[in-house]
């Protein structure tokens, strides 16, 4: 079964099941070892930084402003069952909050796991359930 049915209005799109505060949260990043030429090496991987932030699909990564951009909730909000989407961008060397824009309300925004993608002037763009979002990174 496919959820939300493709009748749904907007109004049967913000139920219980939009919450993801109950997701175990936080990303990381995963140092990977290599010598000085490049080349990966057999030593450990280890974990180069983590952040608390629940994130459901995979962020996207800018090499020109070296931020990783993705969809978040407010969790204290969906716990109180109102939904709000943030566009969050990360710095992907330390892991640090960068920014944060609200992307909307409402089942309508929900990335429901829809991968993101930067256009070439760094406009970051999101499928959801209400079709796609344009975000512009003021920084680009």
């Amino acid at each position: 079964m496919f959820w939300p049915k493709a009748s749904s209005s907007l109004d049967d799109i913000n139920g219980e099941w939009e919450n993801s505060a109950s997701m175990a949260g936080g990303t990381f990043a995963v140092q990977v070892p290599a010598d000085a030429s490049g080349n990966f090496t057999a030593a450990p991987c280890s974990i180069r930084w983590t952040s608390p932030i629940t994130v459901k699909a995979n962020p996207i990564m800018s090499t020109k402003t070296g931020l990783l951009y993705f969809c978040t909730q407010d969790e204290t909000l969906a716990d109180e069952g109102t939904y709000v989407w943030y566009v969050v961008a990360l710095d992907w060397r330390s892991g640090e909050e960068v920014w944060r824009a609200r992307m909307g309300s409402g089942g309508a925004y929900n990335d429901n796991w829809l991968l993101g993608g930067l256009g070439p002037d760094g406009t970051y763009y999101q499928a959801m359930l209400g079709g796609l979002a344009a975000m512009k990174d003021g920084s680009n």
